[in-house]
């Protein structure tokens, strides 16, 4: 370089110039990072010569995130973060503060529970967000695994109620344990259902938008629960069932039956609790059949990429970018991406049920859960 340089006139730059500007540089973090993954990628991929390997990096913290909306108007919609607070790196903070930054004039709500830090919550408070702290409730939990269930009902209805006092049309309900990175995503939202209104009219207003992350194509009524985005009225009636500890039983020939209950198949679990109450909910009776699960969401939702929401889960496998989405070892993928819904909503004859056979649980006599197809 330094005879390029010479020819152009340029004067070349002493090692002190080029370490201080190395230190002025805010990308030379990034750029180190890059090139010791692409070092360490290319001898993965000597070892696994049968593999590819990418990567993707996020910023942490949200004074390094730099990109903002394109619009910053009031579009009649608020976020709920539902949840106890990730304290991981203050990942809950974090992600209150870009929201803030893309959607600063967007009510945002926080529902957690009142045995949170009390600095913390005053914190997340001066950024400007509603906060319900709930009292948790004396849950009588048919299986303190799914106690969980009921206080994840209990968090988004009360943050809905907070929400609605500000006079809004849609809400996207989240987690606090996740963050979408994606600039104007409620702009987004609002154009997908604007492209893609209800065919039917029902007691439902419009679609709701929900995550190809862990919406599964194989699991009856097996859609979503960790983010919605909805009109308000319909997230409340979606949301607006019985805590599970009492409302599982409906799903029960009696009262000695083990919970969580298998119908056709099918582990009654959280999502497919909540989906198939919603669905009754509207007047819907249950097939219990993978067509019926299929027909069902491209009536009444729509499945959108969790890459086109630059979604990021701290939780389960979060190295992975794709995590179960991506199954090249099988016939057809785990879960449902756009593409999928979008074949369902073209009434195109999927054949999807010849390539992949449904989710199935069973029981055995002493109670133990398994599941015998994924």
């Amino acid at each position: 370089m330094g005879k390029i340089n010479k020819a152009f006139g340029i004067e070349n730059k002493t090692i002190y110039q080029r370490l201080m500007s190395s230190l002025k540089d805010k990308t030379l973090g990034s750029k180190l990072l890059q090139r010791s993954l692409k070092f360490f990628i290319r001898i993965i991929e000597k070892l696994f010569n049968k593999k590819i390997v990418t990567y993707h990096i996020r910023p942490r913290f949200s004074e390094d995130f730099h990109i903002k909306s394109s619009k910053n108007m009031d579009l009649k919609s608020g976020i709920l973060i539902q949840g106890p607070i990730d304290h991981n790196k203050s990942f809950t903070i974090e992600t209150v503060k870009l929201y803030k930054k893309l959607y600063p004039k967007t009510p945002i709500v926080l529902s957690t529970w009142e045995d949170e830090e009390k600095s913390t919550i005053n914190l997340i408070k001066d950024l400007g967000v509603d906060v319900v702290a709930s009292k948790k409730p004396k849950i009588e939990a048919v299986n303190n695994s799914w106690k969980n269930v009921d206080l994840q009902i209990i968090s988004v209805k009360e943050g809905i109620k907070a929400l609605e006092k500000y006079d809004l049309r849609f809400c996207l309900k989240t987690r606090t344990d996740q963050r979408f990175y994606k600039p104007d995503l409620i702009s987004f939202f609002l154009n997908l259902m604007h492209s893609f209104p209800l065919k039917e009219k029902s007691i439902q207003n419009e679609r709701i938008i929900s995550s190809s992350f862990a919406t599964a194509k194989y699991r009856v009524y097996g859609l979503t629960d960790m983010m919605m985005f909805a009109e308000i009225n319909d997230l409340k009636r979606y949301w607006n069932v019985e805590n599970y500890s009492n409302g599982i039983y409906k799903y029960t020939e009696d009262d000695k039956q083990d919970i969580p209950p298998i119908i056709s198949g099918t582990l009654v679990g959280a999502e497919v609790y909540l989906m198939t109450s919603y669905l009754k909910e509207i007047g819907i009776d249950l097939d219990w059949n993978l067509k019926h699960y299929w027909k069902t969401l491209g009536q009444y939702f729509l499945i959108t990429d969790s890459n086109s929401m630059d979604m990021y889960w701290n939780k389960y496998n979060k190295e992975s970018e794709f995590k179960y989405a991506r199954t090249y070892e099988y016939n057809s993928h785990r879960l449902l991406d756009f593409s999928d819904w979008l074949r369902i909503w073209c009434n195109d004859d999927s054949l999807w049920d010849t390539l992949r056979n449904q989710e199935t649980w069973e029981r055995s006599d002493d109670g133990k859960l398994s599941r015998i197809l994924i």
